[in-house]
């Protein structure tokens, strides 16, 4: 008996060794021992493209992770991302959103959030082990592209510009930290089992504090929405 509980031992020490007990870790290019994850998804769908928004897709990565933000906040939030732009667009702004724009957005539609500043990898895993997703406006130039269509690791995209994401998760790996984002900048481009490449992609922590303090190092906190009758968030 004493021998059989050895062997139960040693075979779950060498589980615990070898790390992420899901075979996707290494093939989406993670690495191979996973000691930590956090994963703030819904039981309902609340990704967006913005390739399918409006006239404005192009520009509507703000409207995205606005109504993303709020729909995860909210399962019930009615608005679209054309409903968005339209809230803030006018003469004087123009197409672009920035921070502000999607804190007001938030703001007139009862979505907890908090404007926070100088983003830092510390911050960002408190805000996430709290329970809240956050929206960084950052530089894509710093965010390392994978050539490889199979794996969630890096951009799938190429090109330097300013835009907007929701960091909703971390992986710790290999000791790496990798931030599970929504990128709303999929272009109608899927992995092989139809999920949209911005949906669950992983970017190196490092990377995407960089990237965001090249950009604008302020950042907003949404948290999940509270209704009169429930205590309970989300």
């Amino acid at each position: 008996m004493k021998k059989v509980i050895n062997i139960l031992l040693f075979l779950l020490i060498l589980i615990s060794l070898n790390g992420c007990d899901r075979p996707e870790c290494e093939e989406w290019g993670l690495g191979k021992n996973e000691t930590a994850h956090v994963s703030l998804s819904r039981d309902y769908d609340w990704y967006i493209d913005q390739k399918n928004t409006s006239d404005y897709s192009y520009y509507n990565c703000g409207p995205s992770c606005a109504v993303m933000a709020a729909k995860w906040a909210d399962k019930d939030f009615p608005l679209s991302v054309e409903d968005a732009r339209k809230t803030y667009y006018n003469a004087d702004n123009g197409f672009e959103w920035y921070l502000s724009s999607i804190k007001y957005f938030l703001f007139i539609n009862d979505i907890p959030n908090v404007l926070k500043y100088n983003i830092s990898h510390e911050a960002v895993i408190e805000c996430l082990d709290e329970g809240n997703i956050i929206i960084v406006c950052y530089n894509t130039k710093d965010i390392s592209y994978n050539h490889k269509p199979e794996q969630r690791t890096g951009k799938f995209y190429r090109g330097h510009f300013g835009h907007f994401m929701i960091l909703k998760g971390y992986r710790l790996v290999d000791n790496k930290t990798f931030y599970e984002v929504y990128d709303p900048n999929s272009l109608n481009r899927f992995y092989a089992d139809n999920t949209p490449k911005g949906k669950d992609r992983y970017y190196l922590s490092d990377e995407v504090i960089k990237a965001a303090r090249n950009w604008d190092p302020n950042y907003i906190v949404v948290s999940p929405k509270t209704t009169p009758d429930s205590d309970e968030k989300g």
